[in-house]
This record gives C-alpha cells, structure tokens and sequence, in this order.
C-alpha cells in the first residue's frame, strides 16, 4: 500500500518531536578522513500543545570515504549542512528541511572535478477524526532539488551537467472502524513534477539540454478483517497511473494466525510496481519504458515473550519487465530464508540474525552483488552499572559475484563504547569499525590498490549532552 517506491521493502523512519527533546541537544564527532559533525537540536512542548523541534547540523569529511575501505580519492574534500523543522499544533503539522553537499576533488595543476547537491521540501498536514468512526490524514508537500558536477580545468577544457526538478504532492487517507470486524483505509495520492531538466556544457563548449515532466496518481483500499479471535485476513488492492504509462494494479493479500500467546504465523502474497525514473527515461528520450513488476510470497513465524524473540521467514519473488535488464535477462528469481532472535536480561542485549538468499537472473545465472548469505550478531553489555556500555557486532558477508568474478566471503568486527555522564551533563561514544583490519575486495574492479584488497580499520568518538 506504500506506492511506488516500496518495491522490495519499506523503511519508516518516524522524527522526534518537541516533547522528546524537551530543551537542547547538542553533539559533537570527529572520526578518520578528517570527519567532523557538531549537530544542535532545540525541542519544546507549550502548555497549549503546541511543540515543535529544530535541527541544524554541519559535517565535513575527505569526500568519498568508506566505513571498510577509507578515502577513494586523495586530495578530496566534502561539505554538507542541514537544517530540519517540525511542528505540530491541534491537528496540524509543518515540516522543512533543506540540505546541501559539496565535494571537491582536486587534481590540481591538471583539473579538479566538483559535485554539488541541494535537497528542500515543505510539508503541511492535518490529522483528525472528521466524524464518528472516521480519521483522516492529509498532507500537501513541495520540494525542489538540484545536482551539479564538473570536471574542471582539464586539459580537454570543462564539461558540466546538471539535473534539476521542482514536484509538488497531495496525498490523503480516511480510516474507517464502523463495521463490526473491518478496519478500512483508503488513499488516494496525486503528483506532479512540472520541471525535470538535465543540462550538458561538454568540452567544446557545445551545450545539450533535455526538458521532461511528469504527473501521476495512485488510488488504495485496504481492509483487515478480524475472522475469529485467533484469526486475521487483510486484503488490499492499489492502483497507480502515470504519465507514458498504463494504468497498473498491484494486489497484495495476507493472513494472520495467533495460536496462543506470544506466537503469531502469517502467510502473504502481492505485487508491486516500479515505473522508470526520470534518468532511466533519459529525461523523456525513452517514454516507453516498461513498468517493472515484482512478485512475492513469504510465510513468516514469530515468538514473543518478555524480553525474547526468535522469527522465521521463508520467502520467494519473480521480478519481470525490468527496465534495464542485465544482457539477454528477462526476469530474476530469488528465494532465500532468514532467521532473527533478540534477548534482553538485566541490561544485556544479544541480537542475531542469519539469512540465505539465491537469486538468479533468468532462473538459471547467479545475480551479481547478490550473497549467498549475511549474518549478523551483536553483543551489548552494561560495565560498571550503566556508567559504561560496550557493543560488539559481527557483519558477515558470504561469496558473491561482480563484474570483475568472485569476491570472498568477508567478516567485520565493530566496536562502541558509551560513557554515560563522562562529564558532567555529557555522553561521550567511542567506536571503532572494522577492528580487526579486514581485507575489501568488492571494489577491486574500479580501484586496484592494492588489487587483493585494502585494509582499512577506522575510529570515531562523539560527544554530546542534553541541556534544558
């Protein structure tokens, strides 16, 4: 029901409000490749209600750097800042933010190369319960962003291109409890984005520029439906058009069954679509792209009891009608099987997971930066009372293949440690990633050296406090 984006999973990410703040909130980090953050957040509840929060951070660091693998490029630097507003009164909410980053990378006598991106989005909402049995929720969003890069100086001259866009979205759902056993929603959602261009200046100073638009609308019902007190069935079908394409359906259907208490067993099927983006398109070069579909069926098995959980899920999806399709591919398969457990006791926290995965491109080649399994287990332990914390996570990563053949299997050691009231008012965090010094090998194909691997341990501290 989450729309076009949600092709193979969704990610909610849910922002604090005043109250959580309650004052100000401030941190400060610096970590390898010269990265620097200082982030300040101010959050208050009034006594009418009302609450909002503001957020503004800066960070800076050598550009490209990675967690596993360090800088990419020497003589790079990388600057960015964001600043985020909320606020919420009787219904209404307001929303704002704003980011900006800037990389350099300088080569200099030769040529420098340049990139720069810029995000804004206002969002207005209202919530509330129009009448018995009913809640509402609206939302009228506007955004614009921009991205730049240039290759400066060099000896071939100066080539620049630049993408920018302005969109603008009304999106609304109605609930709806009043049938004995039903809970519905509907949604409806409509889009626009009446400026998409992407400008080229290359070499020779000849300049190609391409306009595109786009508009689109999407339509959902939902209903989960209460069969008996131990069973659930929800059913819900959306519906989305936009331009350059058809409309297209995308079904999904699930049941729930609660045995007894703590254990829960569900099994579902649906399918979800994802149209082309605008660079996919070539900015309206390619209008009859297909619509990429995707297909997936997954039983689920989950225990619940206080302070532990073990889940169990087994999974298989078709992805049919792909837009840029490998050579000689027309679909992928995939099928795999995840396990996951947490246990919580007197302030320890142990968490696993392990999953298997085979995916393949027309049933038959395996899929390239597809593992054939991931685990991961972490370990998190009070010292000292609560004074101190220490976390360890293990990431491991099996065999896969790249462009370039086989990378091996690989495991990370990463540790944190946290010092509540380091100093007075202050937490101070403490993290080192990759602690063992592992070999990277994925990206031997695009920089070889060394071309067996680097090795790259990293560390970071923070150190941030609350004041009201």
């Amino acid at each position: 029901m989450y729309g076009n984006n949600a092709f193979l999973g969704v990610i909610n990410v849910v922002t604090q409000r005043g109250r959580d703040l309650g004052g100000v909130r401030a941190s400060v980090a610096v970590g390898d490749w010269n990265e620097r953050e200082t982030r300040v957040s101010w959050g208050q509840r009034l006594p009418n209600g009302a609450e909002w929060l503001l957020s503004a951070s800066v960070h800076a660091n050598n550009a490209l750097p990675s967690a596993e693998i360090g800088d990419l490029f020497d003589d790079s630097t990388g600057h960015d800042q964001r600043v985020f507003f909320k606020g919420q009164w009787e219904g209404f909410s307001l929303q704002a933010m704003t980011s900006q980053r800037k990389v350099l990378t300088d080569f200099r006598p030769a040529w420098y190369y340049t990139y720069l991106d810029r995000n804004e989005l206002v969002s207005l909402g209202h919530d509330g319960q129009p009448a018995e049995h009913w809640r509402s929720s609206v939302r009228l969003q506007a955004g614009r962003y921009a991205y730049r890069d240039g290759d400066n100086d060099s000896e071939l001259g100066t080539l620049r291109t630049a993408a920018s866009g302005v969109w603008w979205a009304l999106e609304s759902q109605f609930g709806y409890d009043g049938l004995e056993g039903h809970r519905m929603v509907l949604g409806a959602r409509a889009r626009r984005d009446p400026v998409m261009t992407y400008d080229l200046i290359d070499y020779d100073t000849s300049r190609f520029r391409l306009d595109d638009h786009r508009q689109s609308i999407g339509l959902s019902a939902e209903d989960e439906i209460s069969l008996t007190p131990d069973w659930r069935a929800t059913a819900g079908l959306r519906a989305d058009r936009r331009s350059f394409s058809p409309w297209t359906w995308s079904p999904r259907a699930a049941m729930v069954w609660e045995p007894s208490p703590g254990w829960a067993l569900k099994v579902s099927q649906g399918r979800a679509t994802r149209f082309a983006s605008a660079n996919e398109r070539s900015f309206g070069e390619q209008p009859d792209l297909p619509d990429e579909q995707v297909t997936t069926s997954e039983g689920v098995a989950e225990y619940r009891r206080e302070g532990f959980r073990v889940l169990g899920s087994v999974y298989r999806y078709r992805v049919a009608n792909l837009v840029e399709p490998p050579p000689g591919a027309s679909q992928i398969r995939g099928r795999g099987i995840e396990l996951e457990a947490e246990w919580r006791w007197r302030g320890w926290l142990l968490r696993g997971s392990q999953a298997w995965q085979r995916a393949a491109v027309n049933g038959e080649e395996p899929l390239q930066y597809s593992p054939r399994q991931v685990a991961k287990l972490q370990a998190s332990a009070p010292i000292a009372g609560e004074a101190l914390r220490a976390s360890l996570a293990l990431r491991h990563t099996g065999e896969y293949l790249n462009s370039e053949g086989r990378v091996p299997p690989r495991s990370l050691l990463d540790l944190t440690v946290v010092s509540r009231n380091a100093l007075p008012g202050l937490d101070l965090r403490v993290g080192w990633r990759n602690l063992l010094n592992q070999r990277e090998r994925s990206i031997d194909e695009f920089y070889r050296d060394p071309p067996t691997g680097r090795r790259h341990r990293s560390a970071w501290v923070e150190l941030s406090g609350s004041f009201r």
